[in-house]
């Protein structure tokens, strides 16, 4: 099965969120899961750190890739992991469209 040409358009707008994630390395930061829905509109990351700080730090230097410029990270978590002894984080702009 082949891909039409909007789901190629779709794979590589989302491929630039991609390479921006890969360029933004933190050490002690580990981005576990990402989710891209409405056209890019809305955005999910979650994953695990060292300290609290990293996440700050994190999102902060994504303001400065292309693909994230105007996103607006609203809801944000963390808790500790008692087991693993890292912060687990999700951070998510806003709701995606039903």
């Amino acid at each position: 099965e082949s891909l039409s040409a909007s789901d190629n358009a779709k794979i590589i707008g989302y491929s630039n969120y991609f390479e921006s994630l890969a360029k933004k390395t933190i050490q002690g930061l580990w981005v576990n899961k990402v989710v891209i829905k409405d056209s890019g509109n809305y955005l999910f990351l979650s994953g695990e750190c060292l300290s609290p700080e990293l996440v700050t730090q994190f999102i902060a230097s994504l303001s400065s890739e292309s693909a994230f410029s105007g996103k607006t990270f609203a809801l944000f978590n963390m808790a500790l992991d008692e087991k693993s002894k890292k912060i687990t984080f999700n951070v998510e702009t806003k709701k995606a469209l039903s």
